[in-house]
């Protein structure tokens, strides 16, 4: 009896050796797991911090065209009131040049008119000297 008590007691010792290693490699294997787990989150902590500056970067050129084309469209407005000046401007000098070359025409028609009146003044002072 006493034997079967030895055997039974070196036997329980040994399922005890048995699980502390397996325990141990199981805690091992969790080790290298919570491991991987760990460089996994980091490595998606990493992305997320480059995703959230290329966001950043993005907000701020947007910004940057929204100025640019802002500025834009306020120099078109500008130039599109110079542009109707111009056109006045323009339309003025055009009735100018009209009424100018109105004034020439009379001019002209006077001047042949009194050249005419001239010659036959002359026509009739020789006719009427011979």
């Amino acid at each position: 009896m006493r034997k079967a008590i030895i055997i039974f007691t070196s036997l329980i010792i040994v399922m005890i050796a048995v699980f502390g290693v397996l325990l141990m490699s199981i805690t091992k294997s969790n080790d290298k797991d919570v491991a991987a787990l760990q460089n996994s989150l980091n490595q998606m902590q990493l992305s997320e911090s480059v995703m959230i500056n290329q966001a950043n970067d993005f907000t701020e050129k947007s910004g940057s065209l929204s100025q640019a084309l802002a500025s834009a469209q306020t120099e078109i407005q500008s130039r599109s009131v110079e542009m109707a000046s111009q056109t006045s401007i323009i339309a003025s000098l055009q009735s100018i040049s009209q009424k100018n070359v109105d004034a020439l025409k009379s001019a002209q028609s006077s001047f042949t008119s009194a050249q005419s009146s001239i010659s036959s003044a002359l026509s009739s002072a020789v006719v009427n000297k011979k």
